[in-house]
């Protein structure tokens, strides 16, 4: 978390918005390697890099870095941290990523992670996992 704020006092809204406002901030060309070091994977907070992910636009390379790293914590217990992926990467990038990444799942969490993307891949695009 962005340390020289104060956040104790302010709820997660607030925060949220503290912190984009201080990512902002961050010289695009360093938002990447910003986001990685201040939120990750093995953070309690790394959720948050999510709210930073989709408040901003990225490369193809960026994207597929941003992908590679956070969804190495699939499946996420909720359906709403791929949503906020999808709104600033493509279907198909996400798609093909998933697919290399599921492979490595045991039955319990593919069956989860199918839980969560199924409704919204055939909802984006009728695909199902």
């Amino acid at each position: 978390m962005v340390a020289y704020l104060k956040m104790e006092t302010l709820s997660l809204q607030e925060q949220i918005k503290q912190i984009k406002l201080a990512f902002r901030k961050v010289e695009r060309s360093s938002r990447l390697q910003w986001l990685f070091e201040h939120y990750p994977i093995t953070a309690k907070d790394y959720y948050i890099a999510y709210f930073l992910i989709d408040s901003d636009t990225w490369n193809k390379s960026q994207r597929r870095a941003i992908l590679e790293y956070y969804l190495q914590t699939i499946p996420h217990a909720s359906e709403q941290y791929y949503l906020k992926l999808l709104k600033v990467i493509p279907l198909a990038e996400f798609i093909e990523v998933i697919d290399r990444i599921k492979m490595k799942l045991n039955d319990e969490d593919l069956d989860l992670l199918n839980y969560y993307l199924s409704p919204i891949l055939r909802e984006k695009r009728g695909y199902i996992i």
